[in-house]
């Protein structure tokens, strides 16, 4: 299984957002419980 993800904190500066802050923390912590469960080979 492969997995990838954006860089949430990436994609909110080089389209400058900057009033969605919670929401994007939330997609990230979301994003890396995912991603915490996949092992690295």
């Amino acid at each position: 299984v492969y997995a990838a993800y954006s860089d949430f904190d990436w994609i909110a500066k080089r389209h400058g957002i900057t009033d969605r802050a919670p929401q994007f923390r939330m997609a990230t912590e979301v994003i890396q419980s995912v991603t915490s469960t996949i092992r690295k080979n």
